[in-house]
């Protein structure tokens, strides 16, 4: 299956720069997407964001044959293993989407990023709990994680002093259906008619949220020649076509 990619993006004020980002890489086959968020609190996070995005997307581009989840996963860990010591105090959450012609799409995720579907009304079903302090136990509903005050304390992500490995997720898509992935600041810092207006234009939100919000819009449809993602943030934004 092939879809059209809409990468939404705005910068909140915790940080200077945004530390949400978005890297895709097509291929004749395959595409794979990832979205990250770099943590506010650790310094660095925002280079972080950038470097893993490249590296990942970068690998996928030039690996010759199908990619396997293993070969993923491992390829996240080199780059764990590359990135982070220079970046000790860096951490970031992030979900990896592998779109592929053969099989239904693989997510791979650690942290509090979200895949989700959208109805024709706009609103989203998420398909997955972050990992976080609040839901470590029992899982709870979005609506509630939402107000719990230990919701940003993870217990995954991407962080110097261990690799740990991302959950994965295997879900149904079918011609026509528009998936999402998100960042917390959109999940959790807009309300469902917020969410809506931000997916048609990032614009059209101006509320006074501190957090980075981003949303990555899927739509499979298989009539895509050309591969492309629109954006007006680019500079939060890699995209690598192969040749």
């Amino acid at each position: 299956m092939t879809a059209e990619l809409h990468w939404r993006s705005k910068r909140g004020r915790r940080t200077d720069d945004n530390w949400d980002y978005c890297g895709v890489g097509f291929r004749s086959e395959a595409t794979l997407c990832v979205v990250l968020d770099g943590s506010s609190r650790k310094p660095k996070s925002g280079e972080l964001v950038r470097l893993v995005a490249k590296d990942l997307i970068d690998w996928f581009v030039q690996t010759e044959g199908q990619v396997s989840s293993d070969e993923i996963i491992g390829q996240m860990h080199i780059i764990h293993d590359a990135r982070l010591p220079n970046l000790q105090q860096a951490s970031a959450s992030y979900l990896i989407m592998l779109i592929t012609r053969y099989q239904a799409p693989i997510i791979f995720h650690a942290g509090d990023c979200l895949f989700g579907n959208v109805d024709t009304e706009g609103l989203i079903e998420w398909l997955m709990q972050p990992h976080t302090l609040a839901n470590a136990t029992c899982d709870l509903s979005i609506a509630k994680l939402v107000h719990s005050n230990i919701r940003n304390r993870l217990t995954r992500s991407l962080r110097a002093n261990e690799f740990m490995t991302p959950e994965i997720t295997t879900i149904p898509a079918k011609q026509g259906e528009t998936l999402i992935v998100a960042t917390d600041g959109f999940w959790a810092g807009l309300n469902q008619e917020e969410q809506r207006c931000f997916l048609v234009d990032e614009g059209c939100y101006e509320g006074d949220d501190l957090d980075d919000c981003s949303a990555l819009k899927i739509t499979i449809n298989d009539a895509v020649r050309k591969p492309h993602v629109t954006t007006t943030t680019p500079d939060n934004l890699y995209v690598v076509i192969s040749t």
